[in-house]
């Protein structure tokens, strides 16, 4: 991955949410597993869907997109869902590239 991401975590039970930055470190990875752990435990979740933002500032490629995913993929049990939409951004969401959606 060239950058640092912003991912928009979901909790659609709750509408809990948090925006965790995924990089190559173990660290992104700990914060984003403690914050699923966290949601886990306040709901049931039994749906995980992953909505990546297709804009033209992004510069995520499809190579860095399937390692997203596969490191999305080893925190939850169940198989991921995931999709690429169009969604206009505002300047201080300039590196969100997607949205992680818990139902």
């Amino acid at each position: 991955m060239k950058q640092d991401y912003i991912i928009r975590f979901i909790n659609c039970n709750t509408k809990d949410s948090s925006d965790l930055q995924l990089n190559n470190t173990e660290t992104s990875i700990r914060e984003i597993k403690t914050w699923m752990q966290q949601q886990e435990t306040s709901s049931l979740l039994v749906k995980h869907q992953f909505h990546i933002i297709g804009n033209e500032s992004c510069d995520l490629e499809l190579e860095d997109l399937y390692n997203l995913c596969r490191k999305i993929q080893t925190l939850i049990p169940s198989p991921l869902s995931w999709d690429i939409i169009e969604k206009p951004l505002n300047e201080e969401d300039e590196n969100l590239v997607g949205y992680f959606l818990l139902y």
